[in-house]
């Protein structure tokens, strides 16, 4: 095998196999025959030597760890000691939220949200691209569908008294 690693030698034996195979495609085979002997062959050689040209990676076995032998007869040399627990302290609950009164669903002028976004101070990156999809789906005078209230009071609750008031 370590005859196989040197470069030179292995050229040799790998041109001698390609030049077999031509030679006895050559004697049975036309000359599609050869060429796909000869390619069969350099294949099969090419791969022989992308596999020895990988480093191989040698798994080493862990050395084996001598742990101290403690016969099972010996009684404990220290005793546990179990720290006493603080007493269980109940906190309050905390008293529900009052849950919110639902409006009632509204078509918002786009225009109008806008403007009171860009009127109300900074506007988040959030609110800004939301401004630019809703624009979409705006009708020609301007109002968005009842179905994106809950989004628009959720994502503008703080310009939106603006626009109510």
């Amino acid at each position: 095998m370590k005859l196989l690693r040197r470069p030179g030698f292995r050229l040799l034996v790998e041109a001698v196999a390609i030049v077999l195979a031509a030679v006895i495609a050559g004697l049975r085979l036309g000359a599609a025959g050869i060429i796909a002997a000869v390619a069969v062959v350099w294949v099969t050689v090419a791969r022989i030597e992308y596999s020895l040209a990988r480093p191989r990676e040698r798994r080493r076995r862990p050395a084996p760890v001598a742990l101290p032998f403690v016969p099972a007869t010996e009684p404990a040399s220290e005793t546990v000691r179990v720290l006493p627990r603080p007493p269980f302290e109940v906190s309050p609950e905390p008293e529900p939220e009052p849950e919110p009164v639902a409006a009632e669903p509204r078509q918002w002028k786009f225009w109008d949200l806008e403007r009171a976004v860009r009127e109300g101070g900074e506007a988040t990156e959030e609110q800004e691209f939301l401004l630019l999809y809703l624009r979409d789906y705006a009708g020609p005078a301007g109002l968005l569908p009842f179905d994106f209230d809950d989004l628009v009071r959720e994502s503008f609750g703080d310009a939106l008294e603006a626009v109510v008031g």
